[in-house]
């Protein structure tokens, strides 16, 4: 390791952020606080910042200063706890709730500490030492105690800047994979006009007129043996790709085969979700038939649809705020049953057309999947890179 070993506690101020309780949710000094949510791998996101009444005493406690580090203390996934943003003062008077810990070094770099934690979620050093069933904890007190490679404070700088400018390699690699997201859609636009104006005439039809069938997924336990991998609402991202890994699996017979198999070409939907990420949608392309739990409704596109079209419809701006509109709450999940998708109007060009979007779409699709190499190559890279810069090899 690079450095003397210390104690966190040791060269750091470790506190456990406040606990939300209903006595809490109002009062005349509500203030902002930031939560596990809102800690990524890429930094803070605090697009979605919520409030909880602080007193001006609680405030001195809980208040986050430029240069504090937040660690996610919980999560249900082990890849998750321990995750690291650096507080840069983004909000006035904003504190933390006990989803997080938040680190205020003493005498320490606030940076190269960040690295040190990044490396040790990213390697699962902090779930492997975590506990809890179900729900992997870090804990304020094991944290306080976790050994820190300490190297002089200009050695410190120097690591934390040659791991920074090698982050920002991989940032640039991510902001170029997020425009290639946005490019279906721009091909989209540019082919077939607003669908909302529809400026290019085309007929109008409304989904279910244009499917072959519309059908829910099976209610089937799935588990880690069975016939079939099953897609799960998390299978589906919001970018309207599939992420297959993370399957379980299920066996299915008789008529579950019909009801319950997606094929490639078949558009899947994710009808109950958060009311943020209801209403993704991918279309399958594999070639194996793939089973696909009831939080999904498998939509089989007739003769005058392509699933690409449909697809890319799904997802475009305009069409998921029409699909956020028709929500009902059950129980905090919005839900959209299958009969109202099919009712969303969609402007309908002639099927060749469809499919010369789909081509296009394809081209895109193999960009995208030697960026996403490239951008594997480079995370590898930075790993071995941070490592060599813990053990005092950089």
């Amino acid at each position: 390791m690079s450095g003397n070993l210390v104690a966190l506690s040791e060269i750091a101020e470790v506190k456990l952020g406040r606990q939300r309780s209903p006595k809490n949710h109002n009062g005349d000094q509500m203030r902002p606080y930031v939560r596990a949510a809102n800690v990524g791998w890429n930094g803070l996101k605090l697009d979605d910042v919520k409030t909880m009444n602080f007193t001006d005493a609680e405030m001195r406690i809980y208040r986050l200063l430029p240069g504090d580090i937040l660690l996610g203390e919980a999560s249900g996934s082990a890849a998750e706890v321990g995750k690291p943003a650096i507080w840069a003062g983004q909000i006035e008077n904003c504190g933390f709730q006990n989803t997080l810990i938040r680190v205020r070094p003493r005498g320490a770099d606030s940076r190269y500490l960040l690295h040190y934690f990044a490396h040790c979620a990213a390697s699962g050093l902090f779930a492997r030492r975590s506990r809890g069933v179900g729900i992997f904890h870090l804990g304020r007190k094991a944290l306080a105690e976790w050994p820190i490679p300490i190297p002089p404070i200009e050695e410190q700088r120097r690591i934390a800047a040659v791991l920074d400018a090698a982050d920002a390699l991989r940032a640039k690699r991510r902001e170029a994979l997020a425009k290639l997201d946005t490019l279906t859609q721009a091909i989209f636009i540019d082919m077939f006009g607003d669908p909302v104006a529809n400026p290019k005439g085309w007929p109008v039809v409304r989904i279910g007129e244009a499917l072959a069938s519309a059908t829910y997924g099976t209610s089937k336990k799935a588990g880690r043996a069975g016939e079939f991998a099953v897609l799960r609402m998390g299978n589906l991202t919001g970018d309207g790709r599939l992420d297959l890994t993370d399957l379980k699996y299920i066996d299915l017979e008789g008529r579950e085969l019909d009801n319950h198999l997606a094929h490639s070409g078949d558009v899947l939907f994710n009808r109950t979700n958060s009311a943020e990420l209801v209403g993704k949608t991918a279309v399958y392309r594999g070639s194996e038939p793939i089973a696909y739990a009831g939080y999904l409704v498998r939509l089989r596109p007739g003769d005058r649809l392509d699933a690409e079209y449909l697809g890319a419809f799904m997802n475009l701006r305009t069409t998921k705020q029409t699909l956020r509109a028709m929500c009902k709450s059950i129980v905090g999940m919005a839900n959209i049953n299958a009969k109202e998708v099919q009712t969303i109007e969609m402007p309908l060009p002639p099927v060749d057309l469809q499919r010369s979007f789909a081509s296009a779409r394809e081209r895109s699709a193999v960009r995208r999947r030697s960026m996403e190499s490239q951008a594997a190559q480079f995370d590898t890279l930075f790993a071995a890179l941070q490592q060599r810069a813990f053990r005092g090899e950089l």
